[in-house]
């Protein structure tokens, strides 16, 4: 099957028939020829067994290498895919714990902004209150100047005499001179309230009295 060794078969054969003894030595030289191509042959077959092993064996070696390496890309694969879960499970944690921040910082802004909105409303109705107050206490203040205004008029009403008893009739005695009766606290209010405003009086009857007690206002 060889043809490198068919070639050295018929190169033999053709020296050997160049060589051929005389006839009586004949069938012991085809003997050793015969024996000789056995060796040959032997020697071939075994060479050609050793080849066909050494192939054999660097097969089973490439076949070992391929699946060591098949295996080795799959550990390898196997790894990759177990970090990129990895990676994505740690990028899923950030994202998730980043989203409950987010809501806390939103939820903390939302009760600061109720804060801030219930301490302007809290404000305002104390401002307010302070103004009813105020506005409460200026009425009664202005109440109570009026019915002072008011007690101040009806009592110099009281206090200025009339004609007939400026002037009493021929015959009459003068009708004693009126007086007044106040609290002290509305002296003190009516002279408070005529402190800026005072001035002197002069009456001058139209007809001198003929009794010497008189009241000069």
């Amino acid at each position: 099957e060889d043809p490198q060794a068919a070639d050295n078969l018929q190169f033999v054969k053709r020296a050997l028939e160049e060589l051929k003894p005389p006839p009586d030595q004949q069938d012991q030289q085809d003997q050793q020829d015969q024996k000789d191509e056995q060796d040959q042959q032997d020697q071939q077959d075994q060479q050609n067994q050793q080849d066909q092993q050494d192939q054999q064996d660097q097969q089973d070696q490439q076949d070992q290498q391929d699946q060591q390496e098949q295996q080795d890309q799959q550990d390898q694969q196997d790894r990759q895919d177990q970090q990129d879960q990895q990676d994505q499970q740690d990028q899923q944690d950030q994202q998730d714990q980043q989203d409950q921040q987010d809501q806390q910082d939103q939820q903390e802004q939302q009760e600061q902004q109720e804060q801030q909105e219930q301490q302007e409303q809290q404000e305002q109705q104390e401002q307010q209150d302070q103004q009813d107050q105020q506005d409460q206490q200026e009425q009664q203040e202005q109440q109570e100047q009026q019915e002072q205004q008011e007690q101040q008029e009806q009592q110099e009403q009281k206090q200025i005499p009339t004609s007939s008893e400026t002037n009493p009739k021929e015959g009459e005695q003068p009708s004693a001179p009126l007086t007044a009766q106040m609290t002290p606290e509305q002296a003190m209010q009516l002279l408070e309230s005529q402190k800026d405003e005072a001035r002197p009086l002069i009456f001058r009857p139209a007809k001198p009295p003929t009794s010497s007690v008189f009241k000069d206002w």
